[in-house]
């Protein structure tokens, strides 16, 4: 999905901060969170990407994943680093 490449790409460093927020600036937290939402994005189905990308909802579906990785005792992030 080249894309997401380019999306990620360019809005990396405004979604690295935003992780920090969440994680209130957790180091490494901060950082593993954001590579474990990258790296669902990219199981997602590629419609809804484009979609996402197209409505300019993207960043907001990240920031909603990020939030229910850090925050769910279910999520992958959760069970990966946190645990």
């Amino acid at each position: 999905m080249i894309i997401l490449n380019k999306y990620i790409s360019k809005n990396y460093t405004n979604l690295l901060n935003i992780s920090k927020k969440i994680t209130s600036k957790k180091f490494p937290d901060y950082e593993d969170l954001l590579h474990e939402v990258i790296c669902d994005l990219y199981t997602k189905d590629s419609d809804l990407i484009y979609g996402l990308i197209n409505r300019k909802e993207l960043a907001y579906y990240i920031v909603r994943m990020m939030v229910n990785q850090y925050h769910s005792s279910t999520s992958p992030f959760f069970n990966k680093y946190k645990k």
